[in-house]
Formats: C-alpha cells, structure tokens, sequence
C-alpha cells in the first residue's frame, strides 16, 4: 500500500430540505455572495429556496448564470472580472459538476497573480475565496475533490484541462436526492456511468496490496448499477438517489478511497478530447470508450479484468479467461441499453476516422505525453480504441 495524506476538508450535508440551510452556512463566512449557476428552468424552485435563505440570513447577493456544459475558461475569466469589480466574501456553485467546477476556479484563481494553467502546484500561494456547493447531479463526485475540469478555450482546438489544487475543496457541499427527481433520465445515466468510470479508473491501476479498497470500489459499481435502474423507473424513489449521490462523493473524494493511487484515467484521458470537439456529455462518452477500451485492454491484464467480470458485472467464471471477461462486457453494454446510453461512436453518428486531433489531443491531458498515467497509450493505440468503438 502507497503512503498517502488524507485531508477531507469539505463538510457534506445531506438529506431533504438541507438546501435550505444554506444561508446559515454562509453567513459563517460574510455577508456578500456569488451565486454560480447554468440557468437551468430546473433551478427555478431551488434558486428561490436559496434567496430565501440568504435573504433571512441578512446576505447580499448576485448571480452569474451561464455556465455551459464542459465549462469554459473565457466565462472563467468574465466571472472572475466581474468578481473583482464586485467583491463577495464567499461563493456558491448550484448546479451540477460543470457550475461546481467553475466555482472552484473563480474561488482559488480571483487571487492568484499567475495561471493555474502554469502554476500547477497543488499548494495554493493566495487566499481563497470560500466557496460551497448545492448540489443538483451526482455523477462527477466534484462536491469533494480537489480537481476541476476547465476547457481552454483560447485555443484553436480547445482542450479539456484537469487542474488539480488544494484550494478547490469546497468548504460545504449540501446534497439533497430529492433534486435529482426531474432530472432526464440520460442525464441520471450518465451521471451512473460516470461515477463507475471513476471507480474503474483506480481500480485498474496497479494498486499493490489493496484488498479493502478493490472491495470498496466493486461495492460502488454494484451499488450504482442496481440503483440506477431503479431512478431510471422509479424516479422519485429517494433511496435509490440516496445511493447514487453518495456512491459519487465515495468514488471521487481523491486519496481516501484510493489509499495513496491516484489512478490511470486512460479512459477519461481518451475521452475528454471527443467530449469538447463533438460537444456530447461527458457520461455518455464514457459508456462508449469504456467498452472499446474493456475489448483492447483485457490481454494486458488478464486476472483484474476477469475479477471485474465476476465481481463487478455479475458474470460466471469461466474455464477461459476471455469468455469471463466478453460476459461481463456483454452485461455492461446490457445495462447500458436499459439506461438509454450509447455503445458505439455510430450510435451518436461519430466516424473513428474524425477522430485523429482527439487521439492526438489525449496526449496532452495527463501531463505525461501519453494517455494514462500508467497505460502509456500513444496515438496509435488511442485510434485503436476508437476504431474498436466505432
């Protein structure tokens, strides 16, 4: 087991009408507050519910409204100028992991003098805006992680850029299930899909010595592919979104669950650049690369992917190896079909062949130079897995 430094700064509160608290929470940290959101009609109930609190609470208050799937650094930016033009001493993401990603950013960035494009280090020199979360979709598990995804969009092909700062944790993060309850169902699924993926991503890289937290991630899955059909027929049956939400922070709450791993995030690092130059969502790239990449990946790592077939996707041990794995691929895409993900890039009309500048943009994502942190894919071997996905 790897040494590792656990520091969940990030105080949950969670449960029905936790909302609804929020401007007691804040007032712990001033008076003057942003709130962040994607204008969603979804928000309407919700965002009269927060003005409330923060209007009893004695809060001032302005929102910033157009936070846009896969956020972008140019609105980043507006954010942060119009910050600086109107102080707030704290801010408030509502919305899913886009608008929480968002408010990170404008929480640790408003102070710093250089880039968090350039100054990587995970150590934040500068204060930090105190920032919180109401929840809306759980999926990413960004309520409690120090990472936020940002698109660079001053570039000729905008790339997905994951940063990584101590400062992103959120001060609070209220979850409430209920909010999910008139969610579209693709956007439930891919939110399940996504959170899997998280599991996965460390799940399959080399962890040494790791029984509980292999353990820890197949509980996850199991728990998220039961539940996520339940949400998808039953979609006001809170535990099942119970479930769902927590399965997301479990997944995604950075060292804890990993003791120390950090993980691959070959997959990911695969499918970020389709994501932004196709503008798809982010889960139901996931379900596709996902499965392409089960079918080239196995042979490398025969043992774990046999133990994910029984463990995580209910498949029968077989004599050969290959015929274990394919089964629990085959019960992934099964599940898959029943929540209204696609499987192939042809499901949504994407050609292998157009894909090139995102094989070529994989390589930038993880910092290495290659896809995976421990993969090491090139670009020849990403085309491969989009031609398998094709």
């Amino acid at each position: 087991m790897n040494n590792f430094y656990d520091s969940q700064k990030t105080n949950v509160i969670f449960g029905k009408d936790t909302h609804k608290t929020v401007g007691e929470e804040i007032k712990k940290y001033g008076n003057r507050c942003l709130i962040v959101h994607d204008g969603g009609s979804y928000l309407t109930k919700i965002l009269e519910d927060v003005r409330a609190s923060l209007d009893a609470s004695g809060i001032s208050y302005y929102e910033l409204g157009d936070v846009k799937p896969n956020p972008r650094l140019s609105y980043c930016k507006e954010c942060i100028e119009k910050v600086h033009q109107d102080p707030v001493d704290f801010i408030l993401a509502v919305g899913g992991g886009s608008v929480m990603d968002t408010a990170k950013f404008i929480a640790v960035q408003a102070n710093m003098k250089e880039s968090l494009f350039v100054n990587r280090d995970i150590f934040t020199p500068d204060p930090v805006i105190p920032h919180g979360v109401i929840s809306t979709l759980g999926g990413t598990g960004s309520e409690q992680s120090l990472c936020a995804m940002v698109v660079d969009d001053s570039l000729e092909v905008p790339e997905k850029v994951g940063l990584y700062n101590l400062g992103f944790f959120f001060d609070f993060a209220i979850i409430n299930p209920e909010f999910a309850y008139t969610l579209p169902p693709k956007m439930m699924a891919c939110g399940a899909m996504d959170i899997m993926s998280h599991c996965w991503e460390v799940y399959f890289a080399p962890i040494n010595g790791n029984e509980i937290m292999e353990g820890y991630f197949e509980a996850i899955v199991k728990a998220v592919l039961k539940e996520g059909l339940v949400a998808k027929e039953e979609p006001t049956n809170y535990d099942a979104r119970a479930n769902l939400n927590l399965a997301a922070i479990m997944a995604m709450s950075n060292t804890k669950p990993a003791a120390g791993e950090m993980g691959d995030w070959v997959c990911h690092h695969m499918e970020n650049p389709i994501t932004v130059t196709f503008k798809r969502t982010h889960g139901e790239i996931l379900s596709i690369i996902t499965d392409a990449w089960v079918k080239y990946a196995w042979k490398s790592n025969p043992a774990k992917f046999v133990r994910w077939a029984v463990n995580c996707m209910g498949a029968r041990l077989y004599d050969n190896q290959e015929d274990t794995v394919m089964e629990g691929l085959r019960n992934l895409e099964d599940w898959q079909k029943r929540m209204g993900l696609p499987t192939r890039l042809s499901d949504i009309g994407i050609k292998a062949e157009d894909c090139k500048i995102c094989a070529e943009n994989a390589m930038k994502i993880s910092g290495t130079g290659k896809a995976g942190a421990y993969s090491g894919y090139d670009v020849d071997m990403v085309m491969e897995v989009y031609k398998l996905a094709e």
